[in-house]
Parts: structure tokens; sequence; C-alpha cells
């Protein structure tokens, strides 16, 4: 009996199938018993080519065999059988989302970024996704690291990720920050969490630099010293950890409270005790989804609590970065918007980057990072890249409406204008010089600067004479305050929606 024939015809039949299936059909076929089939096959795969064993495997080391051009078929088979699996919640999601950031694969997957004793990690999940051909991981080990669907099955999933599409994700995650940051300030001033001991992850940090709790990533991380919460210990408070996640930008499903419940349990054996777990959430939640959370325990909290109903706006200015929808940002822009100062500063930052765009310029990104030296990164609020030219264009902005800016006493002196022109652009250079002869620094500030930081920047004589020789009508100098900076907006309706939200939401 003809052991390749019997499985490639079975296989064409029942598509691609576990281990344990094979084994059982093969035991009924062959009239042996299950040992001495796993001896059989054992033999068999180690000369055949013409059927594949996956390097995925679900639980007890299970593997899947398949025949070329089934690789669709065991994609499908992960998402609709496995579902509550690790790998079936990832590529679910994937499935819908298209593309997914590294921070947000270590949220869906719920397990250890590295290897772990009895527990799959991370790097193994997508080490084997990768081995099958089933996805590709972009950027590895950079701060916009992601992953896809392979070439292979990008046609079947009708899936192709555009660079439009990674910067509006990437904003909608740098939102997010803005909205946990903002939690965290206000149950810190409410005595809910410890000051000193409060942890946030950054999408700006890259996968490589986030800290692991357990070896889990969490969006964020503190403790919590309240009475009857805390437990005494020798007269002591031993304070409750504070486990933190959040899903702003989509609705939430079950598979994001799965992933955050698998995470859970492996921070709980760290330390010994119950962990108080917290879900930010944007979008309304649906029923199966609330119930599923309050039953297994989980705090749920509402964007809404800062943003009220205009959580849906700002989103939907994010959205609008890529593509200027003027009319519509002009109708937005005019509704009262109560915003927190992280957020308002986060939505001066999006309405520059549109503005840029609504100007000419094609390749504007937000929130790029780049290393000073092997301990220190620098975030770059705006980054503008003209290859025609060879100009790369750096702007620092602050949203503040009272303080001006300092020039500052040293390179690292927070918002300072030493600082930018300083070490910022020191790790700009370090990586973008081999690319553009030109790199262009433009501070942008609504509350204006003192004159010793004016005196500075004006002296930088370097960085003016690249700007008089670029063909633009905005930048044509090192930095601008309000007035200044709504001079050189037009009144065009395609840029005066933007002179209209400064006067309104940036008073002095």
């Amino acid at each position: 009996m003809n052991l390749e024939k019997i499985l490639i015809s079975f296989l064409l039949k029942e598509g691609p199938l576990p281990s344990h299936a094979v084994i059982r059909m093969l035991s009924i076929r062959m009239k042996s018993t299950p040992n001495n089939i796993r001896v059989l096959l054992h033999r068999f795969f180690k000369s055949n080519t013409s059927i594949h064993v996956s390097a995925i495997t679900i639980k007890h080391n299970e593997h899947f065999f398949y025949l070329d051009g089934q690789t669709e078929k065991l994609a499908q088979l992960l998402i609709n059988k496995y579902l509550w699996l690790p790998i079936g919640r990832l590529l679910r999601e994937l499935r819908k989302s298209h593309f997914l950031f590294s921070l947000e694969v270590f949220k869906i997957l719920g397990q250890p970024l590295e290897s772990s004793e009895g527990h799959k990690s991370v790097e193994s999940y997508l080490n084997e996704l990768t081995k099958d051909k089933l996805i590709e991981v972009k950027n590895e080990d950079e701060p916009e690291e992601y992953i896809c669907f392979s070439q292979k099955l990008n046609g079947y999933f009708g899936i192709n990720t555009a660079a439009k599409e990674l910067e509006t994700r990437r904003q909608f995650l740098t939102f997010q920050e803005a909205i946990i940051s903002d939690f965290l300030e206000r149950w810190k001033k409410m005595n809910i969490l410890s000051w000193n001991h409060t942890q946030q992850q950054h999408i700006s940090r890259g996968p490589e630099n986030v800290f692991k709790i357990n070896g889990c990533y969490v969006d964020a991380f503190g403790f919590c010293y309240v009475l009857s919460v805390a437990k005494e210990v020798k007269g002591e408070k031993k304070p409750v950890p504070v486990i933190i996640n959040a899903q702003i930008y989509r609705g939430v499903t079950k598979q994001d409270i799965e992933g955050f419940l698998n995470t859970l349990k492996l921070i709980k054996y760290k330390y010994k005790s119950n962990a108080i777990p917290v879900f930010i959430y944007g979008k309304p939640l649906p029923k199966e989804v609330f119930q599923y959370a309050k039953k297994n325990g989980l705090v749920l909290a509402s964007a809404k609590m800062l943003l009220g109903n205009q959580l849906e706006t700002t989103l939907n200015l994010i959205s609008d970065i890529n593509e200027t929808k003027s009319n519509n940002l002009q109708y937005q822009l005019t509704q009262q918007i109560g915003l927190t100062n992280n957020i308002k500063a986060f939505l001066f930052n999006c309405s520059m980057a549109m503005l840029l765009r609504d100007m000419g310029y094609s390749n504007v990104s937000m929130n790029r990072t780049y290393p000073l030296n092997s301990n220190v990164n620098r975030e770059c609020d705006i980054i503008v890249k003209d290859e025609n030219t060879s100009t790369l264009i750096v702007f620092e902005l602050k949203a503040y409406t009272t303080s001006k800016i300092k020039l500052g006493k040293d390179e690292d002196e927070k918002d300072s204008v030493e600082k930018f022109f300083g070490s910022t652009l020191k790790a700009v250079k370090k990586s973008e010089e081999p690319n553009f002869q030109k790199i262009v620094p433009v501070f942008i500030s609504l509350s204006g600067f003192e004159e010793a930081a004016i005196n500075y920047m004006d002296q930088q004589k370097n960085y003016l004479r690249f700007m008089a020789d670029l063909q633009i009508t905005f930048p044509r100098k090192s930095h601008y305050d309000k007035n200044e900076l709504l001079q050189n907006v037009s009144s065009t309706p395609q840029q005066v929606w933007f002179k209209r939200m400064v006067r309104e939401y940036f008073k002095n």
C-alpha cells in the first residue's frame, strides 16, 4: 500500500489536517496501531518532499500536514477552528486589520515575548508562521516593525498594505498612548496609583526596548496602595499591581480580552497575588464582549471619560491625516472639544501634519524616533522628506499657550531649544545624513520663545541658507510663534480650517 498516495488522496479531499487526524485515518486504512503509524510517518517524512509538515504547532506540539497550494486552507483552518488559541486570535485579527505593528501582536497573543519555560513565546509563534509562509515580518527590530500576510496569501485575502495605512495606524496608537497617559495621571492624582512606580509603553521605543512584566507586554503598569486593596504584611502595605491594556481606535473583540487574560495569568505567577486588570476602550463594547470581560474580572474604563462624545471626532481627524477632506474636517473642528493637555498636543501635531500635506508635501510622517547613542533615543514630532532635493525638514512642535520656550541649560533639558537644535538634530543626522544633504530644523511654539532662545536660533546661519535655496513658501525660517505660523496659512478652503482650529482651541 503506497503511503504517499494515501496521504495525498486524503489531504486533497479533506484539506490540511492535524497529525492526530491523519494517524487515526491511517490506523484504520492500514489496520495498524497508532504507535506503528507514528514510526512509519517519521521514516516517511525524512525523505518526502511532496507533503509538508507545518512548523506551526498547536496543543501538545501537534503539527499539520498539507500539500502545495493548501497554504491558504491552512490559514483558514487556523482562523476558523483554532480561534481561541493564540495563533488563531492573531491570524483572525490580521485578516481584519490587514497588518499589525509588533506591539499589537504582543497583546493579541498574550504570550511571553521570549522563551519561557512551559509557555510558547511570541518569537516562536512568529518564527513558525514565517517558516510556513503565512506571514512576513517587515522592518524587523525597528520601531516601525509590523507583520502582514505573506505574498503567497495576499492575493487570497485581498490585502495590500500601503504607506498611508501604516502612518494612520501609528497615529491611532500614539493617540491611544496619550489617552493612557492621561488616565495614569488622573489615577495618580486620585491616589489610586503610586506616583513613583508607573510605567507606560511607547510605540517609538520599538519592540526591542519595551519593558516586560514576567516576560509579557502590557500597555502600562503601576502599583495600588489603597487601604483594603493592598495587603498588610508585617505592619506595612504590600501594593497590588495594576495592569493596563487599551484598545481605542477599533472595536474590542473577545480575542482582545482573551489575549489580555492570558497575559494576566502569566503575570500573576510573578507576583503570587491578584493583579487589578484595567482595560481602556474607545468604541462601545458589544454586549457579549462586555459580559465576557466583566465575568473574567476586568475593570473596564471608557475613553469617553476623558473626551466625552468627541472621541469619535478625534478618531475621524486622525483617519483624515493622509487624505485631506477639508469640508469634513472643517465641520469636525468647529465642534466644541474638551481636551486634556496630552490630547490637545496630539491634536495640534496631527493638524500640523495635515496642513503640511495641504501645502504640497507628500512625504510627511509623525513621531519618528532616532537613536542618539546606545541608551538614548530622540523623538521628532514631524519629519518631511523630499528625495528630489535631498532635503529633510525636522519639526519640533509645542502646543503650550502660556509659558514661553527657553533656550535651556544644555542638550538634555526638557522642552528647550538647545535640546532640539543640539542632541535631537545629532540623532537625526546620525541616521539620515547619508540620504539627505540638507537637514533643516524648525521649532514651532504657540506660546512663543524667550529672547535668548530666539537669538540662538537666529544665529543658525547654515540652516537659514538651506531654507533660502528651497523652492517653498513654508517654512522660511527656523522658528515660528502662533501669530507667525497663522500668517503663513492661506485663507483658501483647503487651509482655513487650520486657522479656525488654532484660534479656537489654543487660546492664550
